[in-house]
């Protein structure tokens, strides 16, 4: 569907259950900032992101039916006439609007040639030199040229992710393929390349977290790119995320060991992280299961584009994957702009995950409340935080001694460090009587930062507003998990890729989150036009005819195209610390400055 903001405009899970609700029209050029949606679009998108949030809860409730199509149009409808009929709406607008991605994927664009684009980018150049390193002491250097491209085309690419189908392109007649990846030259043996990429991938010197911190670099870069006139182009990546995860089924019969003896006979002893997770539906009812993995998602709501992911065990916590995240992200970024964090009710259980990134993080959680959570003895609990007076619901005076990240970073605390108990009572909502009759009433978020927020969960203040438009934007994190496993990342069935394993899977799955980026990021820098220029003076788009069957360049015109490129040396992220770095290995034969290409 052209509406969903995502980076495959074709990854939507509901697809068929939602069509009706909208109507398919070309989607207007940009024409104002920030948000690509035309005004005529935005009430379509706000029913297409309110219609997942109703599909997803009656999903919940029913043991993962789907909700029928009529109904959930009703649904829809109904909440739109109620929202339509708040005081607030022009303003819930007016935030909707702000908040819209301001940047996508383009249509109708080569996969091959946007490989050949996402490659040029200094930091993928220096992953693929980090992959390449000699990981043991002894013989010569292998080259790792073709399991690197290997690699790409199966994480970054856009066909299935199976090492076969990836080896006879490689090797077959695929002149634009080999032109992206660089002419990687001939893979090893059928019987030696599984053996060699996975000796490749589990290398205890080689770490998947290099994918992690190239993503966050490649997010930072975005965030700083500006217009000719210097206006910033995404003025809000970075500062509005949201957070969620997904369940990843492995390569393994999808049914719970008894024991640890029939955990080594189902799974094997190189999945040692795959374990069962079974949801149930008032103790009886089985809802959901999976055997795999977990993987947490760290989602910008600016782009839609994937900043810090974390892969654990199926059982894991989705909260405490939340601080890990934070960690990385603010280890790449350390000025990161960060406000707010949208999740679902599950992170809304913890108070003292609040308590973090309110206090330890200086960020704003935008959780859903959850029946009968807060504490009665705390005052203004039953109506949501906000203080009544006799003249009504009161509204936000001012707010006082919050400390957000740039605040923090100013007096010198550390992302995560905990205030100290002063500076935590000395953040404080004052209320005032609406007629200014009644006395001032002071919230402070210490006693419940659920309870007392700096977004109100009620009222008639702005950010009251914005806390709602920020809880229905959440669903750009189901965009992310749609196309990544449109891509076989995370698939059910028979497209799981059998080749991962735990190590494996790291590398695999970061692999596919990254790729969204930096495809995304090699658009924005016009790396894609440049590769499709390139591609077409050397004739590598030109089809085969009988009178010339092999059209493509001579070793003289790739050469002279190579040098016209002027790309960037291979750059290291900046959370990459220096102590993971080892020296590359190189082969006589290929200068990586040139891609592969042929010598002079």
């Amino acid at each position: 569907m052209q509406l969903q903001n995502t980076n495959d405009p074709a990854a939507d899970p509901l697809a068929h259950d939602l069509d009706s609700l909208v109507e398919e029209r070309p989607l207007r050029k940009r024409s104002r900032r920030p948000g690509l949606s035309a005004r005529s679009l935005r009430v379509r998108e706000w029913r297409y992101l309110t219609g997942l949030e109703i599909a997803k809860d009656y999903a919940m409730k029913h043991g993962g039916a789907k909700i029928p199509p009529d109904e959930l149009e009703a649904a829809v409808d109904e909440a739109y006439e109620a929202l339509s009929k708040d005081p607030d709406w022009d303003l819930y607008k007016r935030f909707f609007a702000e908040t819209a991605p301001t940047c996508r994927a383009p249509l109708g664009t080569d996969p091959t040639v946007e490989m050949a684009a996402l490659r040029r980018l200094p930091e993928i150049r220096w992953l693929a030199r980090y992959m390449q390193t000699k990981t043991n002491r002894r013989g010569k250097p292998t080259r790792k040229t073709p399991l690197t491209a290997l690699f790409f085309e199966l994480a970054f690419g856009q066909g299935r992710p199976e090492v076969s189908r990836v080896r006879y392109a490689l090797e077959g007649n695929t002149p634009l393929l080999n032109w992206a990846h660089g002419y990687p030259g001939k893979l090893p043996g059928k019987s030696q390349l599984y053996d060699a990429l996975h000796s490749m991938l589990r290398s205890t010197l080689l770490s998947a977290d290099a994918l992690v911190a190239v993503n966050i670099e490649l997010i930072k870069r975005l965030a700083k790119l500006k217009d000719a006139d210097g206006t910033p182009r995404h003025p809000l990546v970075g500062r509005h995320l949201a957070v969620d995860g997904t369940l990843i089924p492995a390569a393994v019969q999808q049914r719970a060991p008894i024991d640890w003896r029939h955990k080594e006979i189902l799974h094997g002893a190189r999945r040692r992280m795959v374990n069962t997770v079974i949801y149930t539906r008032r103790g009886k009812q089985v809802s959901k299961h999976n055997t795999g993995y977990r993987l947490t998602v760290l989602v910008d709501i600016a782009s839609t584009l994937p900043v810090a992911f974390r892969l654990d065990e199926a059982t894991a916590d989705e909260r405490s994957a939340l601080t890990a995240l934070l960690g990385d992200l603010f280890e790449g970024w350390p000025d990161a702009p960060v406000e707010t964090i949208s999740g679902d009710s599950l992170f809304e259980n913890s108070k003292e995950l609040a308590m973090h990134l309110v206090f330890g993080w200086g960020i704003q959680p935008i959780f859903p409340e959850r029946a009968g959570e807060f504490a009665r003895h705390l005052s203004h609990a039953d109506n949501l935080g906000v203080p009544k007076c006799a003249c009504g619901e009161m509204k936000v005076r001012n707010r006082e001694g919050f400390y957000d990240v740039a605040r923090r970073r100013k007096h010198g605390f550390r992302p995560g460090e905990l205030l100290d108990k002063r500076r935590q009572r000395g953040a404080r909502i004052r209320w005032e009587c609406p007629t200014g009759r009644c006395k001032d009433v002071t919230t402070r978020p210490a006693d419940d930062p659920r309870l007392y927020t700096y977004y109100p969960r009620t009222g008639r203040d702005r950010l009251a507003v914005m806390r709602r438009v920020l809880a229905s934007r959440r669903e750009a994190v189901e965009s992310v998990f749609a196309a990544l496993k449109r891509r076989g990342c995370g698939a059910a069935g028979f497209d799981r890729p059998a080749w991962v394993y735990d190590d494996e899977a790291h590398w695999f799955h970061y692999g596919g989150l990254l790729g969204l980026t930096a495809r995304r990021l090699a658009h924005e820098l016009g790396l894609y036009e440049a590769a499709y220029r390139e591609a077409e003076d050397l004739d590598l788009l030109a089809q085969p005819t009988r009178n010339r069957p092999a059209p493509g360049p001579t070793a003289d015109e790739l050469a002279d195209a190579v040098t016209r490129r002027q790309l960037e040396p291979p750059r290291a992220p900046v959370g990459w610390p220096a102590y993971k770095e080892i020296p590359v290995a190189r082969d006589d034969d290929y200068d990586e400055m040139t891609d592969g290409c042929p010598k002079r």
